[in-house]
């Protein structure tokens, strides 16, 4: 009843939308894009550390008590602890791999299933609907004319439908992190179903890393050992399931060596291509997946977190653009907001580091780095854990931007 009561709420038009854009803001909010900044040219995320790392969030909306009045409902100055985005992506995230298969390996193809598919189906149901309702909902209300294929809507229409699904995008890539590293969990004090094997849902959230340095350049590997004075490492191959613990700092230097090497590539081909070049993540070919049903492992058919970004994105590419504004921004009328943000690769290593072994960081790794925990990416350091104040602070950017790589990087094979 409350999913179907929602669904008439996002139904009811302009409610998505002031839904969706009562997003995070830090407390410079001058300087803080939102997670869909919207930039005539390229749409680009200018988002500094600070500003990435910082979680205040916007007091909306905030009820004010009335003045004296009898008879009157009283209502407080509380600001909301979570924006509605999120709210929406955590609700989702509770159906995440619910009614687990195993896929029968003799006797044919056919999944064993018990009853409860059932409830897993009416739930899944209500979740669709729901989650179509809302991303439907910005672009339902605008009409078009067939006939020229022209819609009725403004700019500034469209500039808040962006805005909108930029902040639901990036609650749906911040969720489905936490829920790859299985953070956050609600413990209701249930006990596990005697059905239920340990490790079942684990089998849908498992990965490994792999990089050799016979993939690398050795400029790269060069500029990274005078920078860090460590002998980079010959491989490194490690599980990443929860995130990567105890890992040597010389397979570190040889992971950074690696995204310089990819970085540099990248921005070559931006060069060559211009800003309409895209790329995937940035450490796609080093992620695997090892995850095979036939071997035993368990599947889901309810994914309703990923099932609500592919609508979201349907109903995104579903808006036409008038001709006149695609022929005013070529290389920007057609992108997503925060998918599809250009990224400068071109610069390589940040200039603006002293130390010179700090990269900056792609739009998808920025909005993940806000979920990072300490847990996530644990390294050795070569000269042990005593360091100066500087050390430290360059240790702890080290490993923040290699684990945010590699939790975005999950979060996009997990699609």
């Amino acid at each position: 009843h409350l999913l179907r009561d929602l669904e008439y709420i996002y139904e009811t038009p302009g409610t998505a939308v002031k839904l969706l854009r009562s997003s995070r803001s830090s407390s410079s909010s001058a300087n803080t894009p939102s997670a869909s900044p919207t930039n005539t040219a390229h749409n680009v995320v200018t988002t500094s550390g600070s500003d990435v790392m910082n979680d205040s969030i916007t007091p909306s909306p905030s009820y004010t008590s009335p003045s004296i009045i009898s008879n009157s409902l009283a209502t407080y100055n509380v600001s909301n602890a979570l924006d509605f985005p999120a709210v929406w992506a955590r609700l989702l995230r509770l159906g995440q791999g619910i009614d687990l298969q195993k896929r029968r390996i003799s006797g044919g193809h056919v999944e064993f299933e018990d009853e409860r598919w059932l409830g897993a189906y009416g739930l899944s149901l209500n979740l669709s609907s729901t989650g179509d309702a809302l991303s439907e909902s910005p672009f339902s209300s605008v009409s078009y004319n067939l006939a020229d294929q022209m819609p009725l809507s403004t700019s500034s229409t469209r500039t808040a439908n962006r805005e909108a699904m930029g902040n639901l995008f990036g609650a749906f890539f911040r969720e489905i992190k936490t829920w790859l590293y299985r953070e956050g969990l609600l413990e209701t004090g249930l006990s596990r179903m005697a059905s239920r094997e340990s490790g079942e849902l684990e089998a849908l959230q498992r990965s490994t890393l792999h990089v050799s340095i016979s993939q690398l350049d050795e400029s790269s590997v060069n500029q990274i050992v005078a920078a860090t004075g460590v002998t980079v490492a010959q491989s490194c191959d490690v599980a990443c399931e929860k995130g990567v613990k105890n890992l040597p700092e010389a397979k570190l230097a040889l992971l950074e060596a690696a995204l310089l090497h990819t970085r540099t590539r990248l921005g070559c081909s931006a060069r060559t291509h211009g800003n309409a070049s895209s790329h995937g993540p940035v450490m796609g070919d080093w992620l695997k997946v090892p995850h095979s049903p036939l071997a035993g492992d368990c599947f889901s058919f309810h994914l309703p977190l990923h099932r609500a970004l592919a609508r979201s994105i349907l109903s995104f590419c579903s808006a036409v653009v008038p001709r006149e504004e695609q022929a005013e921004n070529p290389d920007g009328w057609w992108r997503l907001p925060l998918l599809d943000d250009d990224d400068d690769f071109s610069s390589g290593i940040d200039p603006s580091s002293d130390a010179g072994i700090v990269f900056k960081q792609d739009s998808l790794s920025a909005l993940i780095r806000s979920t990072h925990k300490s847990s996530n990416f644990r390294v050795v350091w070569s000269s042990g854990p005593e360091c100066s104040s500087p050390e430290a602070q360059l240790r702890k950017s080290r490993s923040r931007m290699l684990s945010s790589l590699l939790s975005s990087t999950k979060v996009v094979h997990s699609l």
